[in-house]
């Protein structure tokens, strides 16, 4: 009984707090200005525009870039995956090696 009630009083903060963050994030996409999305389709934008080309783009190709774009351009999920896994497992080496050069020593 304890610990299906621990489940219940989890749930019910988790909800308590997405309510909140929903209501935060409904309100703050309410109050952008519809000329903005005027401007943008004017000038071509798109909701993929931003994630495929832009000033930027050299300056952010990252794993996470290529990994959406082989997977959006090839459909090969294979090898997103992949690099996915890839990531994942080296930035967790990362983390940890950062942890042990920085944790103080006894």
């Amino acid at each position: 009984m304890p610990y299906f009630l621990s489940w219940i009083a989890v749930s019910y903060l988790f909800y308590g707090f997405l309510s909140v963050d929903c209501i935060v994030y409904l309100s703050s996409i309410t109050g952008i200005d519809p000329d903005y999305y005027e401007a943008a389709a004017l000038d071509g934008a798109s909701k993929w525009v931003p994630l495929n080309a832009g000033a930027l783009f050299d300056v952010t190709n990252v794993i996470e870039t290529y990994v959406y774009r082989a997977l959006i351009n090839s459909g090969d999920i294979g090898m997103s995956s992949a690099a996915s896994t890839f990531q994942a497992f080296v930035g967790f080496a990362l983390v940890n090696i950062g942890k042990k050069c920085v944790a103080p020593r006894n």
